[in-house]
C-alpha cells in the first residue's frame, strides 16, 4: 500500500513553521559540543551539536541536524542534512477495556485516519530505546527523499507524532535522532483552581459508549455530538495546505 504524502510539504513545513529567534554573538573558538537541555514548551530534551531544537506555530518543535534559525532565515539547508517536526497531541481517550495505548495502537489509529486499508497495513517497524517505544513507518516516494513517520506515547495522556526527512537517507542517523526524543521529560503547567471539583456536582458524570468523559444525564431527550477526532483534523489541515501549494 501507497501512502500519499507531500515531501516537499514536510520538508518546507518542518523548517518554515519555526519561529524567528533573536539570533546572539558567539565565540568561534572550536569547543567539543556539549549537551544542551531546554524546555520546548511542556517539554524537555537535550541535544548535542550538530542536532538543534526549535519550537513553531501551534507548539510543533522542530529537530534538525542544522541551525534551525539561520536555515530558517536564510533560506539555506544541507542537502544531506535531517529535518523533522514533532507535534504533541493529548490521548482523550478513556479506556476501559484496557487495551494498552501504546506506539503502535497510536499508529495503527493514524494510519486508519489517513484512509489506510485495515487488511492490507504498511510494514510498522518498532524501536525500543532507554525511555520510551517507538513505531514507525515508511512514507518515502520513489525517486524522492527518505520520510519516515513515528509515533511515541509519552506520557498517560501525551503522545508525539514525528516526521521526518532527508535526501541523504535516515537509516543511519535513526537511533541518534530517536536518541533525542528519548530524553524528553514533562511537566505540565495546568493548576486546578479552588473549588473547581465541586462546581459541577449537581450534574452526573460518566463515561459514554465510545470511551469519552461526559458531563449531564445520558437519558437525556437532546444529546450534543461528541467531535473529537483529531487525527482527522490534521489530515484535513495537511491537505489544505498541500492544495495551497500546489
Amino acid at each position: 500500500m501507497t501512502i500519499k504524502t507531500d515531501l516537499r510539504f514536510i520538508l518546507i513545513i518542518a523548517l518554515l513553521s519555526i519561529f524567528a529567534f533573536p539570533t546572539f554573538a558567539q565565540d568561534d573558538a572550536a569547543v567539543a559540543p556539549e549537551p544542551v537541555t531546554e524546555a520546548y514548551g511542556p517539554m524537555t530534551i537535550t541535544t548535542v551539536a550538530p542536532w538543534d531544537a526549535a519550537v513553531g506555530q501551534a507548539g510543533v518543535i522542530g529537530l534538525a541536524t542544522f541551525d534551525l534559525v539561520e536555515a530558517s532565515e536564510t533560506g539555506d539547508f544541507p542537502t544531506d542534512g535531517i529535518v523533522g517536526q514533532l507535534r504533541l497531541v493529548g490521548i482523550p481517550r478513556i479506556n476501559l477495556e484496557g487495551e494498552d495505548v501504546n506506539a503502535l495502537n497510536i499508529m495503527g489509529g493514524l494510519l486508519l485516519a489517513q484512509g489506510a486499508d485495515p487488511d492490507n497495513f504498511p510494514e510498522i517497524t518498532e524501536f525500543t530505546l532507554n525511555n520510551y517505544e517507538f513505531a514507525r513507518v515508511d512514507v518515502s516516494q520513489e525517486g524522492d527523499a527518505t520520510a519516515f513517520v513515528y509515533t511515541v506515547v509519552f506520557t498517560d495522556t501525551t503522545f508525539g507524532i514525528f516526521t521526518a526527512a532527508s535526501t541523504a537517507g535516515l537509516e543511519d542517523r535513526e537511533q541518534e535522532m530517536l536518541a533525542v526524543l528519548d530524553t524528553a521529560t514533562f511537566e505540565f503547567d495546568a493548576p486546578i483552581p479552588e473549588g473547581a471539583m465541586e462546581r459541577y456536582q449537581q450534574y452526573t458524570i460518566g463515561i459514554s459508549e465510545a470511551g469519552f468523559p461526559r458531563l449531564g444525564d445520558p437519558d437525556a431527550p437532546v444529546l450534543p455530538p461528541e467531535i473529537v477526532d483529531q487525527l482527522a483534523a490534521m489530515k484535513d489541515d495537511i491537505t489544505s495546505l498541500q492544495e495551497e501549494m500546489d
